[in-house]
């Protein structure tokens, strides 16, 4: 029955509209991006506002969704909240395939793609921390590292009209390959002992 239910949820779709082409529509991809990239549970009204999406369509996707057994529903005096099924199996991949294919490391991958001189960029500290499933709060900020020799004011610039979208901060950390590829420097070694999330190449 569970498997049913999913593959009724996935569906292909034009790959003109943005959509990844396993989503049954766009308001279903944002409403699960608005719940599995948050740290509490949502009530209607602020998947909404996070989504854009009318109050039927939402209505409609959620259903599918707590039905699928991707999400549960509770309700809390007159409001129902909604939050991810960290017992389904499936939520965890598709936190992951949310966060490739929808948040911040597509958004800055495609923004970064076209600045010279970055060997290597990619997303550490609390974000990349959440993204891959450790508990804890939802994080305000981004932490980015850039290795090579790009002029920072063009990532900077690259990265500027990505803040409404991201709705975080992003802290920008610089390092040369040659301090990269030295294995002691302090920085290096606590990046790569922690979960990241690869942007470049």
């Amino acid at each position: 029955m569970f498997m049913q239910k999913m593959n009724s949820m996935i569906h292909t779709m034009n790959r003109n509209d943005g959509t990844l082409p396993i989503f049954k529509t766009e308001a279903q991809a944002a409403a699960l991006e608005a719940l599995l990239l948050s740290d509490r549970p949502l009530s209607t009204r602020e998947i909404i506002t996070a989504t854009g999406a009318s109050q039927p369509t939402l209505h409609r996707e959620l259903t599918r969704l707590v039905d699928a057994g991707l999400l549960v529903r509770t309700t809390v005096g007159r409001s129902a909240l909604f939050a991810p099924d960290e017992a389904n199996p499936a939520v965890a991949p598709l936190r992951t395939l949310i966060t490739l294919s929808r948040g911040p490391q597509a958004l800055i991958t495609t923004a970064l793609a076209d600045v010279p001189g970055i060997s290597r960029a990619l997303i550490f500290g609390s974000f990349a921390a959440r993204s891959t499933g450790a508990p804890g709060a939802a994080p305000d900020d981004i932490d980015l590292l850039i290795v090579g020799s790009p002029v920072r004011r063009d990532v900077y610039d690259a990265l500027d009209p990505l803040d409404q979208a991201l709705r975080r901060e992003v802290n920008v950390t610089f390092l040369s390959d040659d301090r990269w590829d030295a294995a002691e420097d302090e920085i290096v070694t606590r990046i790569l002992g922690e979960p990241r999330l690869e942007l470049l190449p």
